[in-house]
C-alpha cells in the first residue's frame, strides 16, 4: 500500500501524517525515494520526526545512563582509606630506612671519639 502525501483527508491530516511517519519509518523499503523526500519535505512530518529524533536520543541517553554505575561513597571511601594506609607504612619504611642509615653511619664515624673528649676537656681546663 503506498501512500502519497497528497491523498491525505485534510481533516484527518495529523493522525494520517504521524501513520506515515511510522510506517516510513518501520518500512522504509516501502517507499520510493521521492516520497520519503516529500513526505520529510512537509514541515509538519519533519517537525513530528525531529521530535521522534529527539524522543530517541533521550531514551538511548538514558539507556546509556543506566548503564553507568554511580560509584559508592563508603566504597571509595575505602579505597582512599586504605591508599592513605599504604602510603603512611611505605613513608614509615622509608623513614625506618633512613634512621637506620644515619645510625649505621654514626657508629662508623663517631662525633666524640676518645681523643675530641680529651681535647675538648682540655680546652675546658685552659680557659
Amino acid at each position: 500500500m503506498k501512500h502519497e502525501l497528497s491523498d491525505i483527508d485534510p481533516q484527518k491530516m495529523d493522525s494520517q501524517k504521524w501513520d506515515m511517519l511510522l510506517d516510513l519509518l518501520e518500512h522504509p523499503e516501502k517507499y520510493s525515494e521521492t516520497q520519503k523526500d516529500e513526505l520529510l519535505g512537509d514541515e509538519e512530518v519533519n517537525e513530528l520526526y525531529q521530535q521522534l529524533v529527539e524522543t530517541r536520543q533521550s531514551l538511548d541517553f538514558a539507556k546509556s545512563k543506566e548503564g553507568m554505575k554511580m560509584p559508592s561513597i563508603d566504597a571509595e571511601w575505602e579505597k582512599l582509606k586504605d591508599e592513605m594506609k599504604l602510603k603512611e607504612e611505605k613513608q614509615q619504611k622509608e623513614e625506618m630506612s633512613q634512621n637506620a642509615e644515619i645510625q649505621q653511619t654514626a657508629k662508623s664515624f663517631p662525633l666524640w671519639s676518645p681523643m675530641r673528649k680529651v681535647a675538648a676537656v682540655a680546652a675546658v681546663l685552659v680557659v
